[in-house]
């Protein structure tokens, strides 16, 4: 049976994350998560539940771990249920560290957000 930090499939199986539906408006925080144990984000995917009106940045996902940006997921005018992804973001969030996206500026636009994780092999060992 795997048990070490390479072969367990904690470390190997890809989880996908239900983060939260974005609030329209001012640039709005969104859907705060921690982890137990330190993870590894891999890619962050948005469907847009309420079309922007905004083009450029003003519809948008910031994805924050603590206080750093490490992508963005833009919506611009895209339509309800078309869906949009960071591409590989391969960021460590080390064990109780707030995951969340930041909205843009568009005054309607929402979306909802999910993150592709995996516990993070490098930072010791799971139990």
């Amino acid at each position: 049976m795997a048990s070490g930090g390479y072969d367990h499939p904690a470390y190997l199986a890809r989880q996908v994350v239900p983060l939260h539906v974005t609030v329209a408006g001012a640039s709005g925080t969104s859907g705060t998560h921690a982890f137990p144990m330190a993870m590894r984000l891999r890619n962050v995917s948005a469907i847009v539940r309420v079309a922007g009106t905004s083009a450029g940045a003003g519809h948008k996902a910031d994805v924050f771990v603590g206080t750093s940006s490490v992508g963005s997921i833009a919506l611009n005018t895209l339509a309800a249920f078309v869906q949009s992804t960071s591409g590989d973001l391969n960021t460590l969030v080390p064990a109780g560290t707030k995951v969340y996206t930041v909205g843009g500026t568009d005054a309607t636009g929402t979306c909802e957000v999910c993150a592709e994780m995996h516990v993070d092999a490098t930072t010791g060992t799971w139990s």
